[in-house]
């Protein structure tokens, strides 16, 4: 298996476990199209804790050569008890993105919020915009905020432990 996005926290080291027929290409660090699970070992004796799996769809599209075209997990962020994911496409739209969170003692998730494609939500500007270029997560005092880029942009507000928008 190929490893991406490595992160210790309470006692553990996370990480996203890459598909090894879609590597991370050009040495990338800051997305894996083909990252199937999240797993938790324990840093005093490397013994795994949980496996969080699937993480991403299956290939939903192809691009002219064949390769498939999906939306990419960006590096995992760990914070409060809580492993948050966040998936989103390279310079592109590409279905599938969302935000998520998963308990960091048992590998459950908690919630998941998916990602509205494109710039514009039923006629009304949106903050949303999945390509991961020009978004990221930022965990602090319980909430989870999503920062979103592109076109108008944005910022979003989350409760951590339930996923609700609040602000």
């Amino acid at each position: 298996a190929h490893w991406f996005s490595p992160i210790v926290s309470d006692g553990a080291l996370i990480a996203a476990e890459n598909d090894q027929n879609y590597p991370t290409r050009r040495a990338r660090i800051d997305n894996a199209p083909g990252a199937r699970a999240i797993v938790a070992h324990a840093l005093a004796d490397g013994a795994p804790l949980w496996r969080f799996e699937p993480v991403l769809k299956q290939d939903v599209s192809r691009d002219p050569q064949g390769n498939p075209q999906r939306a990419a997990l960006l590096p995992l962020i760990a914070a409060e008890g809580m492993v948050f994911l966040h998936t989103s496409s390279y310079q592109c739209r590409q279905p599938g993105a969302f935000i998520a969170a998963i308990d960091l003692q048992k590998g459950k998730q908690l919630w998941r919020f998916d990602l509205p494609e494109g710039d514009k939500i039923q006629g009304a500007e949106s903050m949303w915009s999945s390509t991961d270029s020009a978004s990221r997560l930022i965990c602090r005092d319980g909430t989870l905020y999503y920062l979103g880029g592109h076109s108008r942009g944005g910022v979003a507000g989350f409760d951590a432990r339930t996923g609700r928008i609040t602000q």
